[in-house]
C-alpha cells in the first residue's frame, strides 16, 4: 500500500479532524480520491478543464461536464413553487412560451 503525503493549511486539517473525528481518515480520503478519479474518467476533457479552470471547485466542474454530457434530452424543465399552488396559470404560462422558439 501506497503513502501520499499532502500539504494543506492548518485551518482545514483542523476542520477535517472535528468533522471526521469518529471516521477512519485514511478510508475516507481513500473514498473521495476514488470516487473522484472514477468521475474523471468517465469525462474525457475533465483532466484539461480542471487544469484550466484551477480556482473552480473540482466538483463544480464534474458536475457541469456530467450535465453537459447527459444532454439536453434528458433535461427537465424549471418549474417554482407557486406550480403547485397555482397548476392552472403555469400550465398556460407554459402553453404560450412552447408556441416560440427558445435557442440556448
Amino acid at each position: 500500500m501506497a503513502t501520499l503525503n499532502v500539504d494543506v493549511p492548518d485551518e482545514l486539517a483542523e476542520e477535517f479532524n472535528r468533522l471526521f473525528a469518529n471516521v477512519d481518515p485514511d478510508a475516507l480520503v481513500t473514498t473521495l480520491l476514488v470516487d473522484l478519479l472514477d468521475r474523471i474518467r468517465r469525462l474525457p476533457s475533465a483532466r484539461q478543464v480542471i487544469a484550466d479552470n484551477p480556482d473552480l471547485p473540482i466538483g463544480f466542474v464534474l458536475d457541469l461536464l456530467e450535465a453537459r454530457a447527459e444532454g439536453r434530452q434528458s433535461a427537465m424543465p424549471f418549474l417554482p413553487v407557486m406550480a403547485l399552488r397555482y397548476p392552472i396559470v403555469i400550465t398556460e404560462l407554459m402553453e404560450v412560451s412552447s408556441c416560440h422558439e427558445v435557442s440556448w
